[in-house]
């Protein structure tokens, strides 16, 4: 069926040929076949396989055809069923079958993008980005005649789409067939997936407390911008930590409390505008709980930015206040110097029992009496009327006298 379109490229694009030759071997009919025989429940095989029906959108997606029924027009021989029948089955397909269709050869095409790249370091380390978004199909069928008057028409379907900037591939996703669903309702379904040492990009739509937790929970991590309704207590004060093209980024530490007495440690970027976006905001808070290392150092991807944000004052570079930062923490902050702080408060005791002991050296050592007699001298100097010593009175002045 595609041997005619193979054919013109050849000529002229063999590159083109190399990469359909790829998909060809990634997309084979056995391979769509088995994934359609291992997830779907209501449909089966039958005289029109599933590996069908993919050839045909393939020529539709590669714009060779204008629809499915030009394509199965143009190749009608090589079926045995209708055209109606062809729109059954694709109709028909359940929604694990598309999304068992786009794992299994995202997995197997990103196989392949590895072998041609061959080993590279990861943006970011050991951390495998994954970046989450919302995907709605166009509302534009308007088959009922009460629709057609109207500007808008029925929500078709969305999904929840998962995209490795890595590979460069939607690598999952979530399909809904109620295009009128919260988003969110579908993020039960995307916690299987999380796996140790994600990290998950996504936007405040998907910033709910389940999500985050999870994930945490997973021993993943997370880079979210904070949601207008998340239960957010800082832990602490917010600082400057440096300036972006944009305007001004602050951090602070807090906790998202999930309700039941857990609460997540997460830090607060905030971002404040110089101009406010299309939307009229001017300030953006991005919660994450990824930890800092000093692998990031060595990072070509990050090592910029920690050159740019965290420098000091007055010519001191980045490194050179991370350290005095460090210092810092160690000397107060870390077990040390934690320690020592209450090693200096709490050495020779408690405060009644330093007091009681030095009474009771004062009295063994004959101190003690010396001290009541040099009071009871200086209370001996003076009465309630003045000076009873004539010591303290001025010559020629007789206060007793006056009197």
């Amino acid at each position: 069926m595609l041997q005619g379109m193979i054919q013109r490229f050849a000529e002229q694009a063999p590159v083109a040929v190399m990469v359909r030759g790829l998909l060809a071997n990634i997309l084979s009919p056995g391979e769509l076949d088995t994934i359609f025989r291992e997830t779907a429940v209501r449909q089966h095989e039958d005289e029109l396989l599933f590996s069908s029906i993919v050839e045909l959108l393939q020529l539709v997606v590669t714009k060779s055809h204008k629809s499915m029924r030009a394509a199965y027009l143009a190749h009608h021989e090589q079926f045995q069923v209708s055209l109606t029948s062809v729109y059954n089955k694709l109709n028909g397909v359940e929604t694990q079958v598309s999304r068992a269709l786009v794992r299994e050869t995202a997995q197997r095409m990103g196989q392949v993008i590895e072998a041609l790249r061959g080993p590279q370091t990861k943006f970011l380390g050991r951390y495998r980005r994954r970046i989450l978004d919302g995907s709605h199909l166009a509302a534009t069928e308007h088959r009922l005649k009460e629709l057609r008057t109207l500007h808008g028409g029925p929500l078709p379907g969305q999904a929840l789409v998962v995209l490795e900037p890595e590979w460069g591939l939607v690598t999952d996703m979530i399909p809904c067939e109620d295009g009128h669903a919260q988003e969110r309702s579908l993020l039960v379904d995307l916690l299987d997936i999380v796996e140790p040492d994600d990290l998950w990009i996504a936007d405040r739509n998907f910033c709910t407390v389940l999500m985050l937790h999870e994930i945490a929970a997973s021993k993943a991590y997370f880079l979210v911008r904070q949601h207008a309704g998340l239960p957010w207590e800082p832990r602490g004060e917010r600082r400057r930590v440096g300036r972006s093209q944009t305007g001004w980024v602050y951090e602070q530490q807090g906790v998202v409390p999930d309700g039941m007495g857990n609460d997540l440690p997460v830090r607060r970027l905030t971002l404040e505008l110089d101009e406010a976006t299309t939307e009229g905001e001017r300030t953006i808070h991005i919660l994450t709980n990824l930890p800092s290392s000093v692998k990031d150092f060595s990072n070509p991807a990050i090592e910029p930015y920690l050159a740019r944000f965290v420098r000091g004052a007055n010519g001191i570079g980045h490194r050179e206040r991370i350290k005095v930062m460090k210092l810092l923490w160690d000397a107060i902050g870390s077990e040390f110097g934690g320690r020592h702080e209450l090693y200096e408060r709490n050495y020779a005791g408690n405060h009644e029992e330093i007091r009681l002991q030095a009474l009771l050296s004062a009295q063994r050592s004959g101190q003690m009496q010396k001290m009541q007699d040099l009071v009871d001298q200086c209370m001996a100097d003076y009465d309630e009327r003045g000076w009873t010593s004539d010591d303290w009175v001025w010559p020629g002045e007789d206060k007793r006298a006056a009197e």
